[in-house]
Formats: C-alpha cells, sequence, structure tokens
C-alpha cells in the first residue's frame, strides 16, 4: 500500500508500508542492528532502529531473504533514518518484499500510530534542523496509513 500524498516533487516513485523487520550493518563492523522497515521505494527506505546512535554514512541493509544491499544513509536522527539504495531495487524484488510483508502480517494502524507518534516527537526535538521535516513527514504518512487500514475494517 502506498502512502498517500507522499509522490512529493522529490519521490522518484512511490512508496509502500512496510513494517518488516530486517538487519542493518554498519560498514566495517560486524554486528548487525535490528531495525523496522517502515516503508520502501525501489529507490530506498526509511527504517526505525533501537540505540537512537547516528549511522555511519554506508550500510548493508538486510531484506528478507535477500543478498545485502548496500545503502547510503540519507538523513538520520534518533531511532529513525533514510536510506538511499546503492542500486535501485527490481520490481520483482519489490514485489516480493511487499508479498513478504503481506504473508507475516501488515504493520498494524495501532503500530503505524505508534510510529506516527514518536517520529513526531523526534520531528519536535529535532525543530528547525533539515531532518525535522523528513521526520513529519514520516509521522504524516504512518498517521495517514494508520487511518485507512482502520477505515478497511
Amino acid at each position: 500500500m502506498s502512502f498517500p500524498g507522499s509522490e512529493g516533487e522529490r519521490r522518484r516513485a512511490p512508496r509502500f508500508a512496510l513494517g518488516l523487520r530486517a538487519n542493518l550493518r554498519e560498514r566495517g563492523d560486524n554486528a548487525h542492528i535490528l531495525v523496522r522497515v517502515i516503508d520502501i521505494s525501489p529507490q530506498g527506505c526509511r527504517i526505525e532502529h533501537l540505540g537512537g546512535k547516528s549511522l555511519q554514512s554506508t550500510v548493508w541493509v538486510y531484506l528478507d531473504k535477500l543478498d545485502a544491499r548496500c545503502a547510503r544513509v540519507v538523513w538520520n536522527r534518533d531511532n529513525f533514518a533514510g536510506l538511499e539504495f546503492e542500486t535501485p531495487l527490481h520490481e520483482a524484488v519489490l514485489d516480493s518484499l511487499l508479498g513478504a510483508a503481506r504473508a507475516m502480517g501488515e504493520a498494524t494502524a495501532s503500530e503505524l500510530h505508534d510510529i506516527a507518534k514518536r517520529s513526531h516527537s523526534c520531528a519536535v526535538k529535532a525543530r528547525e534542523a533539515p531532518v525535522s521535516k523528513e521526520l513529519r513527514e514520516l509521522a504524516h504518512d504512518c498517521a495517514v496509513s494508520a487511518l485507512e487500514r482502520l477505515s478497511r475494517k
């Protein structure tokens, strides 16, 4: 499911709500970090990770059963980050990830609402920092998607 209104002028492709668990590894470090992929597009994804530490500029993302994908950290604040894949996902790979997420159960409206609250709180703390806009957009997208899922019930 794509987030309505998220195809703003900066977006090259629509994003799809995901809620998939994945692993991330920073370049030069063997330790894996558990992350939640909040949404995804062929060009990248937005994630929530534990620890709140700033991520290095390049990471490896392990999505479902796929090989590791190299990604650039575009923005990072507290537990949220935006990643851009070095090589865009092929449409069939994206479809497979979306299918795997559906099979495991989509993120619930409640989970999306919680992510919206946490990302909004981070945006408020970030105030005028450039990343504040990204966090506000993430909060909005998750809130809208939560409402859509509630209305489908």
